[in-house]
């Protein structure tokens, strides 16, 4: 089946983002070649950059995003206020784990260090400081703790294939401890997301690092 035409791909990635709540696109500039979409502009926090992302992620036959937006603000907050207001969100996203992670700031990079018990407080703290003002990344290092109750390194593999067959057999799955990396091809943005969370939701998976690529 052929892909739709840049001009069709075009404007529904502009519609998306004007209709996302999270995004304020005015000053962002959409151009689609091939079904790659790029983006280029300015929004006010990293935040809106990414959502911004997710934004295209909806859109049909999108095949590859190069996402340049950049950030602008009336005055970037410094790396101190930026930890200050981590540890405050993080206290927020993560009530009983908080104490555990340590945020680490650097030219507004944010680096999110420590352990966690569970796979979705990661998650839950990454989200947390990715919304803050004056965020131009975040880097999440949390490790997962080990527990008795959690699988063997070598069975991670097995599980998370199993989860992913009904989906398709064109990815592969590579453990090294709990990080996994998926490499493949897959039909859309949306099955990619759901192989991501299908492996983050496996025992013993800290974190997953997401190679696949969408069919063209």
């Amino acid at each position: 089946m052929a892909l739709r035409s840049d001009a069709d791909i075009r404007r529904d990635v502009e519609t998306e983002l004007k209709n996302d709540p999270s995004v304020d696109a005015t000053d962002v500039a959409v151009k689609v070649t091939n079904g790659e979409v790029s983006l280029t502009g300015y929004v006010g926090d990293f935040a809106q950059k990414y959502a911004s992302e997710d934004a295209v992620k909806r859109v049909t036959d999108v095949t590859a995003i190069a996402n340049d937006i950049e950030l602008h603000s009336a005055r970037a907050p410094s790396d101190p206020e930026i930890a200050r207001a981590a540890v405050h969100a993080l206290k927020h996203a993560v009530p009983l784990c908080w104490q555990q992670i340590r945020p680490v700031v650097h030219q507004g990079i944010v680096t999110l260090e420590g352990v966690v018990d569970f796979t979705n407080e990661c998650e839950l703290a990454a989200r947390a400081v990715r919304g803050l003002q004056g965020v131009a990344g975040v880097v999440n290092k949390i490790a997962l703790a080990p527990c008795p109750e959690c699988v063997q390194p070598h069975e991670v593999k097995q599980l998370i294939e199993k989860a992913l067959h009904h989906q398709t057999s064109e990815i592969s799955v590579e453990t090294h401890g709990p990080e996994v990396t998926l490499r493949g091809r897959v039909h859309n943005w949306a099955e990619r997301r759901q192989a991501e969370e299908s492996a983050l939701a496996t025992p013993g998976v800290c974190r997953v690092h997401n190679e696949l690529v969408v069919r063209a």
